[in-house]
C-alpha cells in the first residue's frame, strides 16, 4: 500500500502506477468532504466513485471538514447535536460532489450506508439515482425474495473451512446459479486477508437453513473451529457455535 502525504502525491503515484501496469493501493490520510470537491474542481475523473465512511453514525462515525481530532472529542461530548449537525454539512458537501461525478459519466454508489439522507437533510439535493443504475436489477430480485448479506469468518483461519462452508452454501441453496457462479468466481479470484472469510446474498429461508447447516458443520468438527456468521444488519452480530 502507498501512503502519499498530499492529494497532488496521491494523484502522482496513481498516475504513475496505472501508467506502469501496477496494481497499487493508494490510501490519502483526508477528509472525503474536502477531497472529493477538490477533484471535481479539478476535472479528475476516476474510473469508479464510492464511499464507505459510516455515515449512519453522525455523531460518532464522520468527521466534520476541517476539525481536527482533538476538537472532535471535545465538542462530541460538550455539543453532540452541534457535532452531528456539522458532520451532516459536511455529508452534504460530500454527496454534492459524488453527484458531480455521477453527472460526468462516472460511476458513483453508496454503501447503503445512509449518506445520501443525511445529505438530503442538510440541502444536500435529491439523491435518488446515486446508485440505483448500477444496482437497482441485484435490489429488485433481493426484494422480491427477501435477500440479504449473508456472511461468514473461519475463526481457525484455514481457508478449507470457507471452502467447505461455500460448498454447503451450493448443495442447500442448490439453484440460484448467480450464486454459485459468485462463489466460484470469490475462490478463484479472491485472496484472503486476515481470517479467511466470504460474503453472499441469500433469501431469509436460506439464512436460516444456512446457519443452522453451519452450526451443524461445527459440531460435527467437518469444519476445525467455530465460524462467525452474520446478517446485514447495523449493531446486529452473533457467532455460530458448537
Amino acid at each position: 500500500m502507498s501512503r502519499p502525504p498530499t492529494l497532488d502525491d496521491a494523484l502522482a503515484r496513481i498516475t504513475r502506477y496505472t501508467r506502469e501496469g501496477k496494481a497499487v493501493s493508494v490510501a490519502l490520510c483526508a477528509n472525503a468532504a474536502d477531497i472529493l470537491p477538490e477533484l471535481v474542481n479539478r476535472g479528475v475523473r476516476p474510473d469508479l466513485v464510492t464511499d464507505q465512511t459510516s455515515a449512519h453514525d453522525p455523531l460518532h462515525g464522520y468527521l466534520p471538514s476541517g476539525w481536527r481530532w482533538e476538537e472532535y472529542q471535545k465538542n462530541a461530548q460538550s455539543d453532540p447535536h452541534g457535532t452531528m449537525q456539522a458532520a451532516k454539512r459536511s455529508m452534504a458537501a460530500h454527496v454534492r460532489a459524488m453527484l458531480a461525478f455521477s453527472k460526468m459519466g462516472v460511476p458513483t454508489f453508496d454503501y447503503g450506508n445512509n449518506i445520501r439522507q443525511m445529505a438530503k437533510e442538510m440541502g444536500g439535493g435529491k439523491t435518488p439515482l446515486i446508485f440505483r443504475d448500477l444496482c437497482q436489477p441485484i435490489f429488485v430480485r433481493c426484494s422480491v425474495v427477501a435477500s440479504g448479506r449473508f456472511a461468514g469468518v473461519a475463526l481457525s483461519g484455514d481457508p478449507q473451512d470457507i471452502y467447505k462452508t461455500d460448498a454447503k452454501v451450493k448443495e442447500i441453496v442448490a439453484e440460484d446459479k448467480h450464486l454459485h457462479h459468485w462463489l466460484d468466481m470469490a475462490r478463484e479470484r479472491i485472496h484472503f486477508q486476515g481470517l479467511p472469510a466470504r460474503i453472499c446474498w441469500v433469501g431469509l429461508e436460506w439464512r436460516q437453513k444456512l446457519g443452522l447447516a453451519f452450526n451443524e458443520m461445527v459440531r460435527c468438527g467437518e469444519v476445525s473451529a467455530p465460524h462467525c456468521d452474520w446478517p446485514r444488519s447495523p449493531g446486529f452480530r452473533f457467532c455460530r457455535q458448537p
